[in-house]
This record gives structure tokens, C-alpha cells and sequence, in this order.
């Protein structure tokens, strides 16, 4: 019971305000109209580079502006562009990548998508799945918001 008498007065607290001000008049009308118009955010297109070493890694971090897409592509990789490695896809905290969205068998063309809950840091880790004999020099292409 006490819950709906707070209920009904806060409602009548919203309400008589706006009752009151009903009652008034005036001859002078004016009427004003704003629009906001927010403009979509732009698509944004990073390549990173680095070499992989046998039973190693690299990492590349990038800043999100704002939420959306995220796709991480293997664009080139030699000496051995058949190769097989790891990519992943995930978030940056300033020391490390926590994997989010992972392939462990990409090659050259794969592409891995993932969405942005919010702007901020993520990152794209490369990695030797146990497949590499050598070195290999890489291009990832990263697109987001």
C-alpha cells in the first residue's frame, strides 16, 4: 500500500506541473523545432605489418571510435603465402590481447568479423599454429568504427 501512495505522488508530481501550466494562456505563440542530426561513423581501413617466427606471434592493437563491425584480414604473407597460421581478433588492455573471436587455420584471404559493443581498444594477434617452418612477413588489414 505505501508502495502505490509513493507511486501516486510522484505521478501527480509529474502531473500537476504540467496541468498547471495548461491553465495559461497567451496570444503570442511560439513554436520551436530542433533537429539533431548525428552523422554515421566513418569506416576506417589499418594495415599492419610484422613477421611471425617460428613458434611466435605479433600483435597489433588499434582504437575503435565508436561501435560496429570488425573484420581482420590476412592480406598477404610470403615466403609461403599457403601457409596456415592463427589469427585473432580481440580486446587491447594496454599489455596483452584477450582473444575474442580466433581462427586457428587461416591462410591468406580469410577474413574474421566480430562486432564493437563500444568504442575503444582491441587488437589483432597472429600466431604460428605449429605449422610454420620459417619466418613468414605478413599484411593484416583490419576495418572498423
Amino acid at each position: 500500500m505505501r508502495r502505490f501512495a509513493r507511486l501516486t505522488a510522484a505521478a501527480l508530481a509529474l502531473t500537476l506541473p504540467a496541468l498547471g501550466a495548461a491553465g495559461c494562456s497567451s496570444t503570442d505563440t511560439t513554436t520551436s523545432t530542433s533537429t539533431t542530426t548525428t552523422s554515421p561513423s566513418t569506416l576506417v581501413t589499418e594495415a599492419f605489418s610484422g613477421t611471425i617466427a617460428k613458434n611466435g606471434a605479433a600483435t597489433f592493437n588499434f582504437a575503435a571510435t565508436a561501435s560496429g563491425s570488425v573484420t581482420a584480414q590476412v592480406k598477404s604473407m610470403s615466403p609461403d603465402s599457403s601457409a596456415l597460421i592463427g589469427l585473432g581478433l580481440g580486446t587491447w588492455n594496454g599489455v596483452a590481447c584477450q582473444i575474442v573471436i580466433a581462427n586457428d587455420a587461416a591462410s591468406v584471404g580469410l577474413t574474421i568479423s566480430g562486432a564493437a559493443s563500444a568504442a575503444g581498444n582491441l587488437c589483432v594477434r597472429v600466431y604460428d599454429i605449429g605449422k610454420l617452418t620459417q619466418s613468414q612477413t605478413l599484411e593484416v588489414t583490419i576495418t572498423h568504427y
